[in-house]
């Protein structure tokens, strides 16, 4: 839905339960084609059409982990926890495209949708990245990151608390635009962030409901907007920036977000707020 603005006819039967398989792409059974709409329809394929470029910075679905020769099987959460404290070479991160077409706009390099791998291994590689960028001068005009960590409901034995993995996802999310916004590229640069799904999140207004943020120079800071805007407005927001067109009838229809802009640009940079609970245990 982030990718392409609407749910597949499998997708919309089978939520929960599943019958063919669950599509997340992180297994050799679940890099399903049902699931996923036409190629074209992923934000990437309209970036090239259109002359844009784009990539990803973690790598989110659809793709898969894996085979990645030399990779270690069954990476546990505290594997990966030394190897971010001690660099040794002995994991090696990867992913690969469950669609081919999509290759060239993959991070090959980083996972996307895995519990066993922190935040801020991602938050890392897209920094390291971003010097690269800073180097050569260009930034690609679309980048998406994936940044899963989150309270999990399904608690696992020998990894963080729930609370840790918020922890984690909130101080890689604080590093990334605190990157960006200290880089050359900030006075051109809008960065969106929304969850995956609201899921546990219910409140005395609604279940579906969920956040969105915006951080940019032209963004409204320290203001909540209460516009009715959905996932599809964020995406018609994006494609208005980067005069795209649209990819299907419902980010056509969709609102863009304007009452969260402004036209006077504020080029102060962000600071990351450290972390008040460790995402370590």
């Amino acid at each position: 839905m982030v990718d392409h603005g609407f749910a597949t006819d499998y997708m919309e039967k089978s939520f929960g339960g599943w019958p063919r398989s669950y599509p997340d792409g992180m297994g050799p059974d679940e890099v399903d084609a049902w699931p996923m709409p036409r190629p074209a329809s992923f934000g990437t394929t309209p970036c090239a059409a259109a002359g844009r470029s784009a990539t990803t910075a973690s790598s989110p679905w659809p793709t898969s982990a894996g085979p990645i020769p030399g990779a270690k099987e069954d990476i546990t959460w505290l594997d990966s926890w030394r190897e971010y404290n001690q660099p040794r070479g002995e994991i090696l991160f990867g992913s690969v495209p469950a669609i081919e077409t999509l290759r060239p706009y993959i991070a090959e390099k980083t996972l996307g949708w895995s519990m066993e791998v922190p935040d801020q291994f991602r938050a890392r590689y897209f920094i390291e990245e971003l010097k690269e960028f800073e180097k050569s001068g260009k930034f690609p005009d679309l980048v998406i990151i994936c940044l899963p960590k989150r309270p999990h409901h399904r608690h696992q034995r020998g990894t963080p608390k729930p609370t840790s993995h918020a922890a984690d996802n909130d101080l890689a999310f604080g590093r990334i635009v605190e990157a960006i916004s200290r880089s050359r590229f900030w006075k051109d640069t809008a960065v969106f962030a929304i969850e995956d799904d609201p899921q546990d999140g219910w409140d005395h207004v609604s279940g579906y409901r969920t956040t969105a943020y915006i951080a940019s120079p032209y963004a409204r800071r320290r203001q909540t907007v209460s516009a009715f805007y959905n996932t599809v407005s964020l995406l018609r927001t994006i494609e208005q920036i980067l005069g795209l067109p649209p990819m299907n009838q419902f980010d056509a229809a969709a609102a863009p977000m304007t009452e969260a802009f402004t036209d006077r640009p504020d080029l102060a940079p962000f600071a990351a707020v450290p972390n008040r609970v460790p995402w370590t245990r």
